[in-house]
């Protein structure tokens, strides 16, 4: 907490959006030192930010095992978010039924 008290620099801010600059120093500052991944990095940095927030604040990293933080932190993700990323990626890619559909009706 220290060191964000004492680097975070609000005057770079230009939008006025300090919030987002703020918890963007911490979340970074806060992957580094936990040694996360870039993969689980990206897959953190891709949920929303109340969730990042709320794992930020749960999340044990003394919890693990075998010292995988970023497996611990990313199965952790998503448990917290009962499955977020998992019904985000099915809504990205379409069904096979529906390209059947698509092709069936020469809709494409």
């Amino acid at each position: 907490q220290l060191e964000i008290m004492e680097k975070f620099d609000a005057s770079g801010t230009k939008d006025g959006r300090v919030w987002n600059r703020f918890f963007s120093y911490a979340r970074g500052l806060w992957l580094r030192r936990l040694g996360i991944n870039a993969e689980a990095a990206e897959f953190f940095l891709d949920l929303p930010q109340e969730t990042q927030l709320d794992v930020i604040m749960r999340f044990d990293p003394s919890g693990t095992k075998d010292g995988n933080l970023s497996a611990r932190l990313r199965s952790f993700a998503v448990a917290a978010t009962g499955g977020w990323q998992a019904r985000k990626t099915a809504r990205q890619a379409p069904s096979r039924d529906l390209q059947s559909f698509v092709r069936r009706w020469h809709l494409d």
